[in-house]
């Protein structure tokens, strides 16, 4: 779940989900998450990774992760040099690594 859906350029955005272990014993992983620049006015990398976190969990056990971008984490540097974030679209990623993008 991201909320909100929308955000002007200064404000924060909250990416959370849950992760189940469907396994019969405790396991941990980790949850990345990435973020993609849909247009900007300059080239950007393809994904950034933006926030990471291990999660242990018993089996059967389901627990919620929450990531908090901030605008930091959206900034860019524009033609002329200065860190901006652009009014944009972004596409948010959770993966287990950057093999599953």
């Amino acid at each position: 779940m991201i909320t909100p859906a929308k955000q002007k350029t200064q404000g924060e955005i909250s990416v959370s989900l849950d992760i189940k272990n469907t396994g019969n014993r405790k396991g941990d992983k980790v949850v990345q998450l990435y973020v993609k620049d849909k247009v900007s006015s300059v080239i950007t990398y393809d994904s950034q990774l933006r926030g990471f976190e291990l999660v242990s969990l018993l089996a059967g056990e389901t627990k919620k992760v929450t990531f908090t971008l901030k605008p930091a984490d959206l900034e860019l540097k524009d033609k002329d040099m200065h860190w901006v974030v652009e009014p944009r679209d972004f596409e948010v990623l959770v993966v287990r690594s950057l093999e599953d993008i």
